[in-house]
């Protein structure tokens, strides 16, 4: 097992400083751009790539940091609908500062639209906790109650009449 983690660690170590020798990982706000870029026409996997080199280099004190956990965020919004849900909260709960109602109903939305109305309702609940008088996270949640209805969605529909947005002699 050691030598395969040893191989691993070096082809890893390689590829990173070709990688870097190409323009690759120097740059961070590049490399956020060429994420961006790449979600923009449909690359989300390469997306994805992009905003790894860049977070590989930036601090969460970094100013172009957000940017970049934001593009991870919506790449997996293409990719693992879950992963995205979670790895959004995580990051709201880690720097509550740098997260706003904007982003909780931008990736509630987005999830919402891509059919994930158990991960919608999460994020936008959370959303709305911190933000409660938000009007545009009030509409977003019940345009996810609506599309959870429509759908007959059970998971979300369940978690929703757990939080008290649906059920109770509506």
């Amino acid at each position: 097992m050691s030598p395969s983690k040893t191989a691993r660690s070096a082809l890893f170590t390689i590829l990173s400083l070709a990688l870097a020798a190409c323009g690759g990982g120097g740059d961070p706000i590049e490399e956020t751009n060429q994420g961006y870029a790449a979600l923009g026409s449909g690359d989300a996997e390469g997306a994805l790539d992009h905003f790894a080199q860049a977070l590989g280099t930036l601090k969460p004190t970094d100013p172009d940091y957000d940017r970049a956990r934001m593009g991870v965020i919506e790449a997996k919004i293409r990719l693992k609908l879950a992963d995205a849900a979670q790895s959004f909260l995580a990051y709201a709960q880690e720097q509550p500062d740098k997260v706003d109602a904007g982003d909780y109903h931008k990736v509630g939305m987005q999830l919402s639209e891509s059919k994930a109305l158990t991960d919608a309702v999460a994020v936008l609940d959370a959303g709305l906790k911190r933000f409660a008088t938000d009007a545009k996270l009030k509409e977003a949640m019940d345009k996810t109650v609506a599309a959870a209805q429509q759908s007959g969605d059970t998971s979300a529909l369940d978690a929703l009449k757990g939080l008290g947005y649906v059920g109770g002699g509506d």
